[in-house]
């Protein structure tokens, strides 16, 4: 005998993140991402700084500065959640976002390119990052937008 009931959990699951919207999970998953980022920064200094491609990163700042910078960002990430009709804060948070992965992701390309023993990991998931950030800044710039109404309307 089966059960039906898995299907239906399954569709509710689904409908409730379907109505969080792309944009917000994204978001959500970025914030996750800035503040594990952040917690090990803080809390696992010697991890990072035997990391030959991490090294690079802790000559531009310490490690506590950038464990500081991703917890803002998480920070301004979770407020564009809770306000998200104000476009200025939405452009702040996302500019600081993006400006604080794609620093990290072009010391990722540099050690790349410089060592070949280094994998494509780094890049690949700081690229993935960005991407993200990338769709939700357009889903919600384009959702905060008035639909366009046809000449002489």
């Amino acid at each position: 005998m089966t059960s039906h009931a898995a299907p239906g959990r399954f569709r509710s699951w689904y409908t409730a993140v379907r109505r969080l919207g792309e944009a917000r999970i994204y978001i959500a998953i970025l914030i996750l991402v800035c503040l594990t980022l952040a917690g090990g920064l803080w809390f696992q200094p010697n991890r990072f700084a035997r990391t030959p491609a991490y090294a690079n990163l802790l000559g531009i700042l310490p490690q506590h500065t950038w464990g500081l910078l991703y917890g803002l960002v998480a920070a301004l990430l979770a407020t564009t959640l809770i306000w998200r009709g104000m476009m200025t804060l939405n452009l702040t948070a996302f500019t600081a976002t993006i400006t604080l992965l794609l620093s990290w992701w072009a010391v990722f390309i540099f050690r790349v390119s410089t060592d070949d023993s280094t994998t494509v990991v780094n890049v690949a998931s700081w690229g993935a990052f960005l991407l993200m950030a990338a769709r939700a800044l357009w889903l919600t710039v384009r959702q905060a937008q008035p639909a366009p109404t046809p000449m002489g309307a």
